[in-house]
């Protein structure tokens, strides 16, 4: 049962994050807010070196993988 609310929950996000991406509703923000580029700070709970074998125990939406961390990153 956890596992299918954190997997809708997931969907939701990351849903929400492709809108708010895809409309630049990041620059609207910005431009009304009159403010200039800002740095944008990332926080993350866990990051694991193998995402498969560390989601059969913990939280899957807690952990980021090595690799998508690196995505992130670059």
């Amino acid at each position: 049962m956890w596992g299918r609310c954190y997997m809708v929950r997931g969907l939701i996000k990351t849903s929400l994050a492709s809108t708010f991406c895809l409309s630049h509703a990041d620059q609207l923000a910005r431009v009304l807010s009159g403010r200039r580029r800002q740095p944008v700070v990332f926080g993350y709970h866990r990051v694991v070196d193998d995402f498969e074998t560390h989601a059969a125990y913990s939280i899957p939406p807690m952990l980021t993988g090595r690799a998508m961390f690196e995505r992130h990153l670059d």
